[in-house]
C-alpha cells in the first residue's frame, strides 16, 4: 500500500478529482477510500483504524448546534463513546435489537418490541430475567389511574385459591448451589396464572393471603364475641346458684 502525504491531498482537493494513491481519491473536498484507511499506522485492519500510543479518539462535531460525539480508548485502554453536548442515542432505525455484550458473550437485549431481556434473547416482559435478580426499594405500581375493571377479591375465590397453591422447595438451574422455597407458575390456580404461565407476581398471592387473613380475623372476632357471651352467662349463672344456696340455707 502507498502512502499519502497529505499536503498533496490538501492541493488537490482544489483541482477535482486526482489519483492520490492505490486506493484513495481526493476531489470536490472529499476524500474518497476504497480500501482501509489508516490513521497512525501503515498496516490498517479495518476500513478505518485509528492508533496512537497513547489516548485514541474519533470525534464527529455539528458546528451548527455544537453537538459532538466522541468514540475511542484513553491510555489506560478503557473504550468510551461520549456525546460531549447533547444526549446520547443508540439503538436501531428499524425493528431490529439491540445487544450488550462482555467477554464475548451476549449478556442483555432490547429487543425490537422494547422488551428487555437478561440472560434471554427472547424476553416477553418489559424487563424479563433468567436468573436471579436482587433490587433493592421496589415499589409497585399500583395508583388506581392504571387500573380498569376493579372488583373486589371475595372471600370464596381467596379461600379457593390458597387451597390450590402448592409450596415447594427448588433450586434454579442456574445456580445449583442456591435453595428457594416457592411456587411452580404452571401449577398456580388460574386466579394468581399469568398467561405464559411462566412467573407469577408476588402481589397476587399477597392479595389472596390477605383477604384470607381478613376472613380469619371476623371469624376470630366473632367468635371472641359468642365465647365472651357464655363466660358472662356462666358467671351469671354461677351467681345465682350462689344465691339460691344462701336461701335455702
Amino acid at each position: 500500500m502507498k502512502k499519502v502525504i497529505w499536503g498533496l491531498v490538501r492541493a488537490s482537493l482544489l483541482v477535482g478529482l486526482v489519483l492520490i494513491g492505490v486506493n484513495a481519491y481526493a476531489g470536490n473536498g472529499d476524500l474518497y477510500v476504497t480500501g482501509n484507511l489508516g490513521v497512525g499506522t501503515t498496516t490498517p485492519a479495518y476500513k478505518v483504524d485509528v492508533r496512537n500510543a497513547g489516548p485514541a479518539y474519533i470525534t464527529a462535531e455539528n458546528t451548527n448546534n455544537a453537538g459532538q460525539a466522541l468514540y475511542g480508548v484513553d491510555s489506560a485502554g478503557v473504550g468510551y463513546a461520549w456525546s460531549l453536548s447533547n444526549s446520547l442515542n443508540v439503538g436501531t432505525l428499524t425493528a431490529y435489537p439491540v445487544l450488550f455484550w462482555t467477554d464475548n458473550v451476549e449478556r442483555m437485549r432490547i429487543a425490537s418490541g422494547g422488551y428487555v431481556g437478561i440472560g434471554t434473547a427472547s424476553p416477553a416482559y418489559l424487563l424479563d430475567v433468567n436468573g436471579q435478580a436482587r433490587i433493592n426499594g421496589v415499589v409497585y405500581g399500583s395508583s388506581r389511574t392504571l387500573k380498569d375493571n376493579i372488583v373486589d377479591l371475595t372471600s370464596s375465590e381467596a379461600l379457593d385459591a390458597l387451597n390450590g397453591l402448592n409450596p415447594v422447595k427448588f433450586n434454579y438451574k442456574t445456580d445449583e448451589a442456591e435453595k428457594h422455597v416457592g411456587f411452580i407458575a404452571e401449577d398456580v390456580p388460574d386466579l394468581v396464572a399469568k398467561n405464559a404461565r411462566t412467573g407469577i407476581d408476588p402481589m397476587d398471592i399477597v392479595a389472596v393471603l390477605t383477604k384470607v387473613a381478613q376472613e380469619q380475623k371476623k371469624t376470630l372476632e366473632t367468635l371472641e364475641a359468642k365465647l365472651a357471651k357464655l363466660e358472662a352467662e356462666m358467671q351469671h349463672l354461677k351467681s345465682m346458684n350462689l344465691t339460691a344456696r344462701i336461701v335455702v340455707q
